[in-house]
């Protein structure tokens, strides 16, 4: 209505399929999966549940990037929830990568998933997510996608020469580039 009338522009973006681990699995090309509590709750206590993506387009890999997680921490004698991935169909393909249960990439509030990626050559990749009985946490985002070529994923390696003065010298001091490469 007057005076607020005039012409507007309206963007329509296709979204991504989203996905929980306890729906079973996917045969798309690219898409994201979260915990069983979904984008805003939390997963629960004693859950063992399995995602399998096979999908049916022609690809050499699939690419699955952690956008975040948030897990209980553990690790030694303690239980806690752990995400494993899997190259093939099912648990008893080969392990690629687990996260929880003491991983490096866990802090002690549960969060981590910065830069964490792997890749499946098989066709497919499956992954599972097993919690136990006493906390439940934000749980996790990842995304799918196809890929025609899988590059190699080059490993971290630490420098553990650098002295704690390097490191503030690195952050703190200006006109300093410090340049990361291979991650």
């Amino acid at each position: 209505g007057t005076p607020n009338w005039g012409t507007f522009q309206l963007c329509v973006e296709e979204q991504e399929p989203a996905s929980t681990i306890d729906e079973g699995g996917s045969t798309s090309c690219s898409g994201l999966l979260y915990d069983s509590g979904g984008p805003d709750e939390d997963y629960g206590n004693n859950e063992n549940n399995v995602f399998t993506i096979c999908p049916d387009q022609p690809h050499d890999c699939i690419l699955f990037t952690m956008n975040y997680y948030n897990l209980e921490p553990g690790g030694g004698f303690l239980t806690t929830d752990v995400l494993s991935f899997y190259d093939g169909d099912g648990t008893d393909s080969p392990l690629l990568a687990q996260l929880g249960d003491g991983d490096f990439l866990n802090n002690d509030e549960g969060g981590g998933g910065v830069c964490f990626q792997v890749q499946a050559t098989s066709g497919c990749l499956t992954v599972q997510f097993t919690t136990d009985a006493t906390t439940t946490f934000e749980g996790f985002e990842g995304e799918w996608e196809c890929q025609q070529n899988c590059e190699p994923l080059q490993p971290i390696v630490v420098n553990g020469n650098v002295t704690e003065e390097d490191i503030v010298n690195f952050v703190s001091t200006p006109d300093v580039t410090a340049e990361i490469t291979n991650i």
